[in-house]
């Protein structure tokens, strides 16, 4: 689908008849410009922490390591979009946005090449099922097309939110044709296509954590749900 996650088919005032990837029939709802977004969706399963994907491309605000009240303010980038020697963050592309709870879309154009990026980021929330709606988890699809004349090589450049130091261990980014790679404290993990004019790509990801033991502010001890079922933070990935 062109514009994949998503294409508009009517806008007035914001409101648009969706034809959507999920959707047999378009649906109604609200694509915002990202960058006129105030808030983005919140991923991370239910209990477990979560992190906000806002309008402008950056992760926001983040308690999957127990920042909890308030939640970490990041605003950082986490996709980077390379082809050749061009680095492109999410955040300098023009983003079109549609939030539907659990599920984040963003369609992303870029002035400096030919290339279009779909994103759809959603969390493992399940009406009815308690113990795979506790996942602390969130689950990526980045499609990239190349619209221009010319076979380009991508290379996806992925950093989620950085874990406290000495933690790096406790996150876990996996996937079909990605490899991650620990440097420091920071995680990052890439990804790579090469297309041919017209073509397509999806590569599809997914961020795990294990921070089950936290303290509140009057410093009793507490243990996540999700830390009776997970090992860590590759048993979580893996399931």
């Amino acid at each position: 689908m062109a514009g994949w996650p998503f294409t508009k088919d009517v806008v007035r005032n914001g409101w648009a008849s969706i034809q959507a990837s999920g959707f047999d029939l378009p649906v109604p709802g609200c694509v915002y410009d990202g960058s006129r977004l105030d808030g983005g969706i919140p991923l991370g399963g239910l209990g477990t922490g979560y992190f906000t994907l806002e309008g402008s491309g950056k992760i926001g605000h983040c308690s999957i390591y127990n920042d909890i009240v308030p939640p970490r303010v990041d605003y950082k980038e986490w996709l980077t979009v390379c082809v050749g020697e061009t680095r492109m963050p999410l955040s300098t592309a023009e983003i079109a946005y549609w939030g539907h709870y659990p599920i984040a879309d963003l369609v992303a154009d870029f002035s400096e090449k030919p290339l279009a990026v779909g994103v759809r980021a959603f969390s493992p929330f399940i009406v009815g099922d308690a113990a795979d709606s506790n996942i602390p988890a969130a689950l990526f699809e980045i499609n990239v097309e190349n619209h221009g004349s010319e076979t380009i090589t991508v290379e996806l450049v992925i950093t989620p939110p950085k874990p406290p130091s000495g933690k790096v261990e406790n996150i876990t980014l996996a996937g079909d044709g990605v490899t991650a790679e620990i440097k420091g404290d920071t995680l990052q993990a890439r990804w790579a296509a090469t297309l041919a004019p017209g073509a397509s790509q999806r590569c599809r990801l997914v961020l795990a954590w294990y921070f089950p033991y936290w303290r509140d502010k009057g410093n009793e001890a507490h243990v996540h749900r999700y830390g009776a079922r997970f090992s860590g933070a590759d048993a979580v990935a893996a399931y």
